[in-house]
């Protein structure tokens, strides 16, 4: 009689939740992207769209902005919008039925693939808790160089979670690693028609190592570069790139490095890609 109470209450769960339905989970992440400066929390906003077989995690700000520059080509209106970090311009797609997942993102104007063999592994503890109206137990992994702390509840019964996170027998709906430079916590849930699970048609697969070898030897050419929008009146300078991220400069950094553009573009490329304090510090 247990067993189909237990069996009950979970259909019946499933049921309120429109698991079969499409939702998107947003969480609000925040990282200290300078260990020299501890006390500089940048905080970004994260989607996890999810139709219960497939999922895919993105920067929300990002899909605005992408979404504006395909619907109206509107440069200036993108320019005054709130930026994302820079280091986020990837999306993370999961697929539930092969337990598999891949890394998309973009290079200059080149779509990169990269498949992702090595998930979480998660030892279950004792621990509970209810953050806001979930009731949620605490996990832990090492994954990728940081030891993960995690309360999952599965009130909402997906296998899934911000970035890589997957396995746990519910939702996660916050994590951090155990020296607080990156955390998730899990702030909205939305009932939407259609997620954006969008696969590229022309990619190119490499894996991590590459990746991270064509970051470091890259310097930003005018190759990189899809429009630059100056605004006198700011003394701003927009660069727009390819690869869909854009930032804000004052047009100071340009006068102080005018004799030496080498310098330039590698300073601008450090400002728009690196950060010391990455998510993953193994490969």
């Amino acid at each position: 009689m247990k067993i189909y109470k237990l069996l009950f209450l979970l259909a019946f769960i499933i049921s309120n939740l429109g698991i079969a339905q499409s939702y998107r989970f947003v969480y609000e992440y925040k990282m200290i992207p300078d260990l020299s400066k501890k006390d500089s929390i940048v905080t970004n906003f994260m989607n996890l769209d999810s139709n219960s077989k497939e999922s895919n995690f993105y920067n929300a700000t990002k899909f605005e902005i992408d979404s504006i520059y395909k619907s109206t080509n509107n440069l200036s209106q993108i320019s005054k919008m709130k930026g994302y970090d820079q280091n986020l311009n990837y999306e993370i797609y999961k697929n539930f039925e092969s337990n598999s997942m891949l890394f998309y993102t973009k290079f200059s104007n080149v779509n990169i693939e990269i498949i992702e063999n090595d998930n979480p592994k998660w030892e279950i503890q004792n621990d509970i808790k209810i953050i806001g109206k979930w009731n949620c137990q605490k996990a832990v992994s090492n994954y990728k160089g940081r030891n993960w702390v995690a309360w999952f509840s599965m009130d909402i019964p997906i296998s899934d979670g911000p970035y890589k996170f997957m396995g746990l027998p519910g939702l996660i709906i916050e994590i951090h690693d155990d020296e607080n430079n990156h955390s998730f916590n899990l702030i909205q849930i939305k009932k939407i028609s259609i997620p954006n699970i969008n696969r590229y048609k022309s990619i190119k697969r490499m894996n991590k190592m590459q990746y991270d070898k064509l970051l470091e030897n890259h310097v930003v050419s005018s190759a990189d570069v899809s429009f630059v929008n100056v605004s006198p009146l700011d003394n701003k300078m927009t660069y727009f790139m390819k690869d869909g991220n854009y930032m804000n400069f004052d047009t100071s950094l340009f006068r102080s490095y005018a004799n030496d553009p080498k310098k330039l573009s590698k300073m601008i490329y450090r400002m728009i890609r690196v950060t010391n304090n990455p998510i993953e510090l193994s490969k």
